[in-house]
């Protein structure tokens, strides 16, 4: 073996034990990062799902006719209200604009069922037509975001930044991307 090579052994292996290492280092941080984008991805797939589920009961009750189905529309919606934490955690978990429409959402369906109840116990006037086109345009809405972000493959951030960009969505013309 050549003289050089002898002198160079100890301190060439170190250098590429020290390169493998920083390899594996690297190759480890990025399972990392990718693992937690899927976490937060499944994450927000449930937190949409469940958003979507009672949405859609939700609103399968409120269009339920009315004097043949009290029973299962007061119950339904009672249990509805029940959620109204879940939801609103979901609403948190999918990002600040959600919480708001969740929220809202939450309101129309408190003041619908307190319409409904006063009808129950056997108030004759007619529905207040605020609070069913309040029940009506925040549930819409709020499935409408929830169906696009599924577009948007749960990517919230990617969500918002094409929403402010295309200037597509309704209440959305100062968007500014969430921090990473």
């Amino acid at each position: 073996m050549a003289d050089w090579l002898k002198e160079w052994a100890v301190p060439l292996s170190a250098g590429v034990t020290l390169l493998l290492a920083i390899a594996a280092f690297w190759a480890i941080w990025q399972n990392h990062r990718f693992r937690k984008e899927d976490r937060q991805r499944e994450r927000s797939a449930r937190a949409v799902d469940e958003l979507c589920r009672w949405t859609d009961e939700t609103l399968r009750l409120f269009f339920l006719p009315y004097n043949s189905n009290k029973d299962e529309i007061h119950k339904g919606l009672m249990e509805k209200i029940n959620l109204a934490i879940a939801s609103t955690a979901s609403g948190i978990i999918l990002g600040k604009e959600f919480e708001g429409l969740v929220g809202r959402a939450n309101t129309a369906l408190v003041s619908y069922y307190g319409a409904l109840q006063k009808k129950r116990e056997g108030d004759t006037k007619p529905f207040d037509k605020a609070i069913i086109e309040e029940f009506r345009v925040s549930f819409n809405g709020l499935q409408l975001y929830l169906n696009l972000l599924r577009t948007w493959d749960y990517n919230y951030k990617a969500f918002i930044q094409d929403a402010g960009r295309n200037s597509k969505l309704p209440f959305y013309e100062n968007l500014q991307p969430p921090e990473a």
